[in-house]
């Protein structure tokens, strides 16, 4: 069934800020679950509760930071009352005990909650979407098409074929070298256009000067912990840089929290093993409607679901089966890449592949499909399971 959702900012509504929420959309609806029958709180209950939920000791500050951060972002969306918050666990102590009180809108959503969950994950999207201007500006962009990232995970693969292993890259950072000229070609190649001028001298300037600030830290450095906190300012550097012209300049761990965010509400979607893009590629998952102007309202329809993959869902993936068995030029194909390939050409959640494929995988009187198992999968690459078992590559068959 199509689901349809239209979302305008509340009259009253908090003034937008240019953040993300630190938490996750399950656990802020957690907290003001803890809310159902009380309407005020302290920091202290909230960390005490999520300890309780996690099956943390709730002795000390354990997850003081969480409760912190999930009290902020509901204050920020209008749903919570009160502060100020702490910044660190010495000023936690003093402001733990401190009144939280619960709004009209957050009883409402909570009532919501109880009695569709779904709903509450609408009206929750609703309050975020008015309130934080990167989203406004990331679904402008990802409605209107994909996103291909192409985040720097590998020395050998994605900088220089001259960083063979981690001591060379942090011998050549002590040193104050950088294979610069390869990046840049890299990064090119990887975007299917060449960096501009202005895009290659921000670039250059940029990476100069991480260069000579990482010197030290080469030198002193475990090779492999100095080349992941490299890659990982590389990024910092880079993405914001070759995504400025469409307003996404924003650092790695934005980019990331964006896309969690839209998985977590169906939204869009991110992989990075489809063999079209060298990188990540984020595509939508529902059509999405964004106000002009960056405006606060948005229609979104839930059109690639379970329920509306479902009824074909085997000849979907006998023609992803053999657009990449094309590519691939095997029989069996690596499941993590066919999924990839499916969800791009349907435009779904990879759960929603991972349920059909093991309701489905069977097959019935038009398709026949064979599976090998595999145990190892690559890094943040979710297994695909049908029945009891972890599936490696796959065979599709038309009768």
């Amino acid at each position: 069934m199509t689901k349809t959702s239209t979302m305008r900012s509340a009259e009253g509504a908090t003034s937008e800020t240019d953040s993300l929420p630190r938490i996750g959309a399950g656990e802020l609806l957690r907290v003001l679950h803890m809310l159902a029958d009380t309407s005020e709180t302290t920091l202290e209950n909230i960390r005490i509760r999520l300890c309780l939920s996690k099956g943390v000791r709730r002795s000390g500050d354990a997850l003081f930071s969480k409760a912190r951060d999930a009290a902020i972002e509901l204050d920020r969306l209008g749903f919570l009352k009160g502060g100020p918050y702490p910044k660190d666990r010495r000023l936690y102590e003093r402001a733990k005990n401190n009144r939280l009180e619960l709004t009209s809108d957050g009883r409402q959503l909570i009532d919501t909650f109880a009695r569709s969950r779904a709903e509450a994950y609408d009206e929750l999207f609703r309050k975020l979407y008015a309130t934080h201007r990167y989203l406004r500006l990331f679904v402008r962009q990802i409605a209107e098409g994909e996103l291909r990232v192409p985040t720097i995970t590998s020395i050998e693969q994605d900088i220089s074929a001259r960083y063979t292993r981690n001591a060379i890259l942090a011998e050549d950072v002590a040193a104050k070298r950088f294979d610069l000229d390869a990046l840049i070609a890299q990064t090119g190649r990887r975007l299917n256009r060449s960096l501009t001028s202005e895009e290659e001298a921000k670039v250059r300037t940029s990476i100069a000067r991480l260069v000579e600030d990482a010197a030290v830290s080469a030198a002193a450095e475990e090779p492999t912990e100095f080349s992941r906190k490299f890659l990982l300012r590389l990024n910092d550097i880079l993405l914001p840089i070759i995504f400025e012209d469409i307003g996404l300049s924003f650092d790695y761990r934005t980019h990331r929290a964006l896309w969690d965010l839209g998985h977590e509400f169906r939204l869009w979607w991110g992989t990075p093993v489809h063999p079209d893009c060298d990188g990540w590629l984020i595509l939508r998952t529902a059509t999405l409607r964004p106000s002009p102007e960056l405006g606060p309202t948005l229609e979104f329809i839930f059109d690639s679901g379970l329920e509306a993959i479902r009824p074909d869902f085997l000849a979907r993936l006998y023609t992803a089966y053999i657009e990449l068995q094309r590519r691939e030029g095997s029989t069996y194909v690596p499941a993590y890449k066919l999924r990839a390939v499916f969800c791009r050409n349907n435009r779904c959640q990879g759960s929603v592949f991972n349920t059909l494929f093991d309701q489905q995988f069977i097959g019935d009187k038009g398709f026949e499909i064979h599976t090998e198992i595999r145990r190892q999968w690559p890094k943040h690459e979710e297994p695909l399971r049908a029945g009891q078992r972890n599936i490696g590559t796959v065979r599709v068959v038309r009768k």
